[in-house]
């Protein structure tokens, strides 16, 4: 049987830390143990904790000497203790689905070329405790070549959600630990490190849950996302660095195409930014686009930007309260083999 270290770091989590563990302690078809790292809580962390820990054995507790932020707490975890065949970090916030790590610890078990696994992750909210996915006995999978992922990568973004992901330990060891220099990005930084080294496998099915919630639940609809944008190209540019494999004209080619999405990313931006009476981060976020080679007048979102402001502020306000609220699921990650 497979083995499976999870570790969980948490700060200020304390209220959601028991489903994140006995998520993790739920699965069936791997011996599975569980870390959870304390980075100096100033709540209630340390107490449902030790609580977890003294009713199963399979779970240690342990507190951080100093506060190390996400990625070093990531860091001493999957470091200094995780010793498995498979790791998982797992968010206090966030949770498994049942028959996550058998699905993806089979499919890596059969391919030893395979050293990432990652499926998709359903959006909850606090409101939403008891939302659930089905089980999928035999979900579809589908392995992208290392090289042919991080290429789609640079083209389209960052496909993992990290409440949905299993490494194989010797990769993870391989590639080495989180990077700090890119707090908002590092996740997206080491599955293309990885993708250097192994191939990928998406599995067709939900494997996580990603908690929707406080901070990443603003008032605001629309943000200026130049400053995440470019920690994005200095994230692919650290890795095609490092990339000397590929060569010189692939790896200027690949950061092309990142620079190319930011641009249509912004561009995307700057059209919710009318909405929100912010003209000047619209514009901001529309030269952005034209420095990072995006042809704005052709582009389907600049016509939408056109339309918007043909209507108004005020008209499209009142389109939007007068549409009923639906409320659909929302899945993260996604195989980018099938764009």
């Amino acid at each position: 049987m497979s083995t499976v270290d999870i570790v969980v770091p948490c700060y200020n989590y304390a209220a959601y830390l028991p489903r994140a563990v006995e998520s993790a302690l739920a699965q069936e078809g791997v011996d599975v143990r569980v870390l959870i790292l304390d980075d100096c809580s100033p709540d209630n962390t340390a107490e449902v904790a030790e609580r977890l820990a003294a009713a199963d054995p399979r779970v240690t507790y342990s507190k951080n000497p100093k506060n190390l932020n996400l990625v070093g707490t990531a860091n001493r975890g999957l470091f200094e203790w995780a010793t498995g065949d498979y790791v998982v970090l797992l968010s206090a916030d966030d949770a498994l689905h049942p028959g996550a790590l058998v699905h993806a610890t089979r499919l890596m078990d059969a391919n030893p070329n395979v050293g990432m696994v990652y499926g998709q992750a359903l959006v909850f909210s606090n409101e939403q405790e008891d939302e659930r996915a089905a089980d999928v006995a035999e979900p579809q999978q589908t392995i992208i070549d290392g090289e042919h992922f991080l290429r789609l990568c640079c083209e389209y973004g960052n496909p993992v959600s990290a409440a949905a992901v299993v490494v194989r330990n010797k990769i993870q060891r391989q590639v080495g630990p989180y990077n700090p220099a890119f707090p908002h990005t590092s996740d997206y930084e080491m599955w293309m490190r990885c993708a250097l080294v192994s191939d990928v496998a998406f599995v067709r099915a939900t494997i996580g849950y990603y908690r929707w919630h406080g901070s990443n639940m603003s008032s605001a609809h629309y943000v200026d996302m130049r400053s995440d944008l470019n920690e994005r190209l200095r994230t692919v540019r650290s890795v095609l660095d490092g990339a000397t494999t590929l060569g010189q004209d692939k790896r200027e080619a690949l950061m092309t195409a990142a620079r190319r999405r930011c641009g249509e990313l912004a561009l995307q931006s700057a059209a919710g930014l009318y909405e929100d009476g912010s003209p000047e981060l619209m514009n901001a976020c529309i030269a952005y686009a034209r420095d990072h080679g995006v042809s704005v007048l052709g582009s389907r979102t600049w016509w939408k930007l056109q339309a918007k402001r043909a209507m108004g502020r005020r008209m499209i306000s009142k389109l939007r309260s007068a549409r009923p609220e639906i409320r659909e699921r929302k899945f993260l990650g996604f195989c980018p083999e099938t764009l």
